[in-house]
């Protein structure tokens, strides 16, 4: 069958500095076949204005580093075939 997924992760501010975020991400699935599942992902990061938060990579740093007060987003899409 169909699936969808809803996450939110919460992080706090830390000892009274402005570097808290919210982490969200929603996503479907959908059987084409038995065998075949399309899917489709989008993420959204907001980050306060002293955080730096990244969506991939590792941490606050790596290839996708957003800078501090920054919001990425992202959108991921792909399919799945079991042989």
């Amino acid at each position: 069958g169909d699936a969808e997924v809803a996450v939110l992760v919460h992080r706090s501010d830390i000892a009274g500095v402005d570097d808290g975020a919210d982490f969200w991400v929603l996503g479907v699935d959908y059987a084409l076949s038995k065998r075949t599942v399309a899917y489709a992902l989008y993420s959204s990061l907001d980050n306060d204005r002293d955080a730096n938060y990244t969506i991939g990579g590792n941490g606050t740093t790596g290839a996708f580093a957003a800078g501090a007060g920054n919001n990425p987003s992202g959108l991921s899409i792909g399919m799945k075939h079991s042989f």
